[in-house]
């Protein structure tokens, strides 16, 4: 017999509902061939990674000694993909 649960209602769903909505804001690093906005990964690696990177980004592991993990792209808001675009000459049309 499977065991009944109650939904969840109390302030800590509130929060996390309010925190999923930030999670919109993130997305992944294309796979090699694919493109975000028209650019490939090697140019958006370019615009993320260095320690003046106009483009925010985090590096996610299982593991703190995973060799590999996902990167992820701030998408919307400050240091975003998005205000970059916006703001290169005839970005703000």
């Amino acid at each position: 017999m499977a065991k009944k649960t109650k939904p969840n209602t109390g302030a800590g769903h509130e929060a996390a509902a309010h925190n999923s909505n930030h999670l919109d804001d993130w997305g992944r690093l294309p796979k090699p061939g694919d493109r975000i906005a028209g650019l490939t990964r090697s140019t958006i690696n370019q615009l993320v990674l260095g320690p003046d990177a106009p483009v925010e980004s985090k590096l996610f592991r299982v593991t703190p000694d995973a060799k590999r993990g996902i990167r992820l792209i701030k998408m919307r808001g400050d240091r975003s993909l998005e205000a970059y675009i916006v703001g290169l000459p005839g970005g703000a049309n």
